[in-house]
């Protein structure tokens, strides 16, 4: 599947009332892909609870997407993006979303995006100590040094509800 298949999925999407679990794994749905498929997430969705996104080629645009739309979507609980080309700026945005706006998303998987460095700690030490929902992060295989790791560590020493693959 490519970004159009996403659109013509995306158009499928619009009216769904059964569909829980969306797994797109290992396709080239890209930035542009992600862009119709959070269109819909964000305008009519009440039954998608889980997003699997893993190895898309989605980068930092289409965390953007994302993120516009976890702003106001209230029933995913799951967003899987593992193996993708976010970097920094993309996640600076999806920790934004979810450290002032989103109360649901409880399990984040980012790992093997390692286009994302320490200069991102921060945004997820600030997501981790302000966040209520989230519960899982994983952070495996990413370009982040063990300084920036026990930083993080750290953090959740603090917080005992939430679970860190690094």
């Amino acid at each position: 599947m490519n970004s159009y298949g996403a659109l013509v999925l995306s158009n499928g999407l619009y009216n769904n009332k059964r569909l829980n679990k969306l797994n797109l794994n290992d396709n080239s749905i890209s930035d542009q892909g992600v862009y119709y498929l959070a269109r819909v997430l964000l305008i009519n969705n009440s039954t998608l609870t889980e997003l699997h996104l893993p190895r898309n080629e989605i980068a930092s645009t289409g965390a953007q997407y994302l993120a516009e739309m976890l702003n106001t979507n209230r029933t995913l609980t799951t967003l899987s993006l593992y193996g993708n080309k976010i970097d920094n700026h993309g996640i600076k945005y999806l920790t934004h979303v979810l450290t002032y706006y989103n109360t649901t998303l409880e399990h984040l998987y980012l790992s093997g995006n390692n286009l994302m460095t320490d200069l991102s700690i921060g945004y997820f030490i600030d997501m981790l100590l302000k966040n209520r929902s989230l519960k899982k992060l994983h952070l495996c295989n990413c370009n982040l040094s063990e300084k920036g790791k026990t930083k993080l560590r750290e953090v959740i020493r603090t917080k005992r509800n939430i679970r860190l693959n690094i």
